[in-house]
């Protein structure tokens, strides 16, 4: 689990930036989750995992408070409160991907708009189109300040 704060861009761990460009063939289509229900609690587990055929596409997850105008992993939100790049370069392909958050640490304030957003699948194959499946799960918990 890595954790940006707002205005810092880059990449963790990896020393450089990965080219999404040439990615536009869709394998799932993403999602983004506004979290106004959960005003007055706190993100505790996030779990993604997801299933393709033969291919190995590429999607991020981001956290943020900024509803998103492309899906496409490419137009990731720099300034997001927490993101991850999912791709076989960061080996997070193989088994779900599970972070947990200490309490406090992810919290939607009264008034405060937060989004989850589940970005595209996608891969270079044309062949790729519409392969893959993927599953979205959060735990939340009561908090106050």
């Amino acid at each position: 689990m890595s954790l940006r704060p707002q205005g810092v861009s880059g990449s963790s761990g990896s020393g450089g930036n990965f080219d999404l460009s040439n990615l536009n063939t869709v394998v799932a289509p993403g999602q983004a989750y506004e979290l106004s229900r959960w005003v007055g609690y706190t993100l505790r587990h996030l779990s993604f995992s997801m299933w393709f055929s033969a291919y190995y596409p590429h999607t991020a997850i981001a956290i943020t408070n900024r509803m998103p105008t492309s899906l496409h992993p490419r137009d990731l939100d720099r300034q997001a409160l927490f993101s991850v790049l999912i791709s076989p370069y960061t080996g997070v392909n193989i088994g779900p991907l599970i972070l947990d958050f200490p309490p406090g640490l992810i919290w939607v304030a009264p008034g405060e708009n937060l989004y989850v957003v589940v970005y595209d699948l996608v891969h270079s194959n044309t062949n790729a189109a519409n392969t893959g499946q993927w599953a979205l799960n959060m735990l939340w918990e009561p908090y106050s300040r």
